[in-house]
């Protein structure tokens, strides 16, 4: 019997890495096509966390920006998959602020690169350990998203089974975070043209 499970598991493993392979295939997409539609960086960062969350198991996403004096990290935005549990994190995320280096968001924005913990409850550099483990969560990945070499977001995303680190999910957040950076590219575009056109008019009055 274990020699025909041995046969059976490529099998498994093969079909499971084509089923994520094809779910984020559609997350890249879906992702695109509703991004096209978002007004600003904050909207679209909610469409973000929240079809990540959805369509690839993900219990929750944050989203995390430096504040005006870029000294720390501020949560600007969240989506929860099933709020109750997760009440614990939610009200501990709220209440921090990160300093570049410290925590999952931290360090992300230090390092400028994504971050991988397959159990956060374990990390000592994880302050919000005892939350994590009340509300059940393990796996947590951070990738920033960066905009002419400088963090201007980091997301955050936890799942409550502990999980190997999966470049191509990483691979997929990567691209969408480099479509957020364009976004907010052509925003701070649009608002500067506007100004600029403000600017003409009064001056012709």
């Amino acid at each position: 019997m274990s020699s025909d499970r041995k046969k059976a598991n490529p099998s498994q493993s093969s079909d499971q890495k084509r089923k994520e392979s094809e779910e984020q295939l559609n997350l890249l997409q879906t992702i695109t096509r509703e991004l096209a539609a978002a007004d600003d960086l904050s909207s679209a960062l909610k469409i973000v966390l929240r079809q990540v969350c959805e369509k690839t198991g993900w219990a929750l996403g944050q989203a995390w920006a430096p504040n005006r004096q870029e000294a720390v990290l501020d949560l600007v935005s969240a989506w929860y998959c099933g709020d109750g549990e997760l009440k614990p994190f939610k009200a501990v995320s709220e209440a921090s602020h990160f300093e570049p280096g410290v925590g999952l968001p931290g360090r992300v924005w230090k390092s400028k690169q994504p971050a991988w913990l397959e159990n956060v409850t374990n990390d000592p550099n994880f302050p919000r350990s005892a939350a994590a483990r009340m509300a059940g969560l393990k796996t947590g990945v951070g990738i920033p998203i960066l905009s002419g070499g400088k963090v201007i977001a980091v997301l955050e995303f936890f799942m409550r089974e502990s999980r190997e680190q999966s470049e191509r999910f990483l691979k997929v957040i990567t691209a969408v975070a480099g479509q957020l950076d364009l976004l907010r590219r052509a925003t701070h575009a649009e608002a500067a043209a506007r100004e600029r056109q403000f600017r003409t008019l009064a001056n012709s009055i």
